[in-house]
């Protein structure tokens, strides 16, 4: 399947000397597949080790050799001199070997020069929790994540709409509505089924039937995920506490007030405290998003944050839709299901990141001024822009006229399943627009 993190391979080869390649990212994302497809498209010689599977490279740069040793172990047991420059050493599972990961640095410093890609589904966490020495600056740090809905346009053989979607973003003219219905068909079945490419592989394989597809594939995904934590994890209390977060970011999304709380995690084992260190493995394994609040919408956002108050999403809809028991109807019905709102929201924030946005919202608490709260709050460089949405077409919302009013942002968003538009000084996204927004101040046309 195209995607867009090939590109960023390709920037990475293209930069002379580059250093080291780390690419994070959840298990089933397509780690293995792109990094695979790109050194068969672009070297001769390709060097692949899968760390579970083969532990020489755990072996040889556990000796107590030199660094320049090593090197002459592993051209030795490869056949070929590892800086020739149609050669490429792609370890996957790198995160069972803290010495080769160390060694990196050396690599990098060495007089030769070498194209080395590492890769890992628990990589995020195995660098946090080094106890040999990080190769801070030698190497460059990628993540990946499930696909969003432009890749699963190219996916389906609907690729044509991108042009017009993206042309209609910036102009906020409304796009043709028999057009515009076929991509609200498009962006539900991706809402349901996510981005992990297996599961739309299982769809295309389907005839893109969604009563055909398989539903045991997202299970075994999450039970996957389950054995990780499980097998991961130094304090087997902090298992059980990575699986409870993980099984109820669902509920706690429900809630009228989404702010992530421990209380109701378990009545015997509910201190924060315990929490920060489970939380931290489920971010670091890209296995959730966090969304941060604001004290005040000023740029830099990141600046701006209440450190003890997030929400928690889940890194895939169709993860959601399966832990969640969500039919698909759901989705498709025109009732009104409160629930709909919550996988809109829990898209919208996994398409954000996978643009490079950094996720926080706003909200407010007080008795004189009222609660409020915006779903989201992005920094297109110099503004911070209040985003809203809707699964539905609604147009009210007290939070943001509040939100708009106190801090009188020069536009607004709110997407929804209408069509393109920009009225009251508010841009109208449709959902299936979503992967346009970015970090880019834009000249609003309205």
């Amino acid at each position: 399947m195209k995607r867009k993190f090939y590109d960023e391979l390709l920037k990475w080869k293209n930069v002379k000397n580059h250093k080291p390649l780390l690419v994070k990212g959840a298990r089933q994302v397509g780690k293995t597949y792109i990094i695979d497809k790109f050194c068969r498209d672009n070297y001769k010689n390709i060097l692949k080790f899968d760390l579970i599977h083969d532990s020489s490279i755990i072996d040889i740069f556990n000796e107590n050799k030199s660094f320049e040793l090593k090197v002459a172990d592993l051209e030795l047991l490869c056949g070929c001199k590892l800086n020739d420059p149609d050669t490429i050493l792609f370890i996957d599972e790198v995160q069972r070997s803290e010495k080769f990961i160390e060694a990196l640095k050396y690599f990098y410093e060495s007089k030769n020069e070498y194209n080395i890609i590492c890769a890992g589904s628990l990589l995020g966490v195995a660098l946090n929790r080094m106890k040999s020495s990080f190769p801070v600056r030698k190497v460059i740090e990628k993540t990946l994540y499930p696909m969003d809905f432009e890749e699963f346009l190219w996916a389906t053989g609907n690729e044509r709409f991108i042009e017009v979607i993206r042309k209609h973003y910036i102009s906020n003219e409304p796009i043709s509505e028999s057009i515009h219905i076929v991509l609200l068909d498009l962006v539900k079945r991706y809402i349901c089924l996510g981005g992990m490419p297996d599961v739309i592989q299982d769809y295309i394989d389907n005839k893109e039937d969604l009563l055909l597809i398989d539903k045991e594939i997202p299970k075994t995904i999450t039970e996957q995920y389950f054995e990780d934590m499980s097998k991961y994890n130094e304090n087997p209390n902090d298992y059980v506490r990575i699986k409870r977060i993980y099984d109820d970011i669902p509920v706690q999304l429900s809630k009228e007030n989404q702010k992530f709380t421990f209380n109701k995690l378990d009545k015997f084992d509910n201190r924060k405290k315990d929490y920060i260190s489970p939380i931290d493995w489920l971010i670091s394994s890209s296995l959730i998003l966090m969304c941060k609040t604001l004290e005040v919408p000023k740029i830099p956002l990141k600046t701006n944050v209440q450190k003890e108050s997030y929400k928690l999403y889940l890194n895939d809809t169709g993860l959601l839709m399966s832990l969640s028991e969500t039919p698909y109807k759901m989705i498709f019905s025109n009732d009104d299901y409160s629930y709909k709102g919550v996988i809109a929201e829990n898209y919208v924030a996994s398409e954000l990141v996978k643009n490079g946005i950094s996720l926080y919202y706003w909200s407010r608490k007080g008795k004189n001024k009222g609660n409020a709260e915006v779903d989201f709050v992005i920094q297109q460089e110099l503004n911070p822009i209040p985003v809203e949405v809707k699964f539905d077409t609604g147009t009210k919302s007290k939070s943001l006229d509040i939100y708009r009013e106190e801090y009188k942002p020069s536009y607004a968003i709110r997407v929804s399943q209408k069509n393109f538009g920009f009225n009251n000084n508010i841009k109208s996204v449709p959902l299936y627009a979503v992967f346009c927004i970015d970090g880019i101040d834009i000249e609003i046309n309205g």
